[in-house]
C-alpha cells in the first residue's frame, strides 16, 4: 500500500510540474514584437521643424524581442549574453543612437558601395589596419539586407591607453531601395577588458544589433 501511493504521489508530482515546465520554456522563448519608430520626432529639438516641413524621413518599423526597446532615439538591449557574470553589467543594458538622415550620402570617406558586386566595401587604409602588429583586423564591414532597404555595419577596435583596454565600437546605416532614405546610429557594442581577449566574441552584441537592424523596413516606401 505504502508503495502505491508513493507512485500516485509520484504521478500527482509530474503532473502538476509538467505544466509549470512549459509554462517557463514558453516565457524563456524570444517573443518578436514589431516597433514602429516615427521618424518625423527627431532627437535634435532645434531640427523638428524642418525636419516636420521635409517629411523625408517617414516611419520604420523593426521586429525586436521582448528584451530589446526602442525609445525616442535609441535601441536599448537589455539582455546578458550567456556566461555573463558581470555584476556592474550598465545597469540599463546596452544601447545603440539611431537618427535619420534628410541628406542621404551613400558614400563615405571609408566606405563605398561596389555596384558590380552590390557590396560594400571598406577603404583600403582601413582593411590594412590591424590592432596594435596583431594579426586581428582592427576594422570589419557587415553587409545589412532587409524587404526594402540595405546597408552596412561598420566595426572598429578603439584603445584606451590609460586603462589598457579595448571597446569595440560600431557604426551603421541602413538606405532604402530608393536610396533617398537614410538611418544612421553607432554605439559600443563591446568592452575588452585587455589584450589577451582581443578577438573574442565574448560579450558582444554585435551579432543581435546586425539581427535587429536586418528586419528594418520603410513603411512610407512602396
Amino acid at each position: 500500500m505504502i508503495r502505491n501511493n508513493k507512485y500516485i504521489i509520484a504521478i500527482f508530482i509530474a503532473l502538476i510540474t509538467l505544466p509549470v515546465a512549459h509554462g517557463q520554456e514558453r516565457t524563456d522563448k524570444d517573443i518578436l514584437k514589431t516597433k514602429i519608430w516615427d521618424w518625423y520626432i527627431p532627437p535634435d529639438a532645434r531640427a523638428s521643424s524642418s525636419y516636420k516641413k521635409s517629411k523625408k524621413c517617414g516611419n520604420i518599423s523593426l521586429d525586436i524581442p521582448n528584451w530589446v526597446d526602442i525609445k525616442e532615439a535609441q535601441i536599448n538591449i537589455k539582455k546578458k549574453l550567456p556566461h555573463d557574470d558581470r555584476v556592474d553589467f550598465l545597469s540599463g543594458g546596452i544601447s545603440f543612437s539611431i537618427t535619420c538622415k534628410i541628406q542621404v550620402n551613400l558614400n563615405t570617406d571609408n566606405i563605398k558601395f561596389n555596384d558590380t558586386t552590390k557590396l560594400w566595401e571598406l577603404s583600403k587604409e582601413d582593411q590594412e589596419d590591424y590592432i596594435g602588429g596583431t594579426k586581428l583586423k582592427s576594422d570589419q564591414i557587415y553587409q545589412l539586407h532587409t524587404p526594402n532597404a540595405f546597408g552596412w555595419v561598420h566595426t572598429m577596435i578603439s584603445f584606451d591607453v590609460i586603462g589598457g583596454s579595448y571597446t569595440k565600437i560600431a557604426k551603421f546605416c541602413l538606405f532604402n531601395n530608393q536610396k533617398n532614405k537614410q538611418l544612421c546610429g553607432s554605439g559600443n557594442p563591446q568592452y575588452i577588458p585587455n589584450r589577451k581577449q582581443l578577438g573574442t566574441t565574448r560579450f558582444d552584441y554585435t551579432p543581435i544589433l546586425i539581427k535587429i537592424l536586418n528586419t528594418a523596413q520603410f513603411l512610407d516606401d512602396k
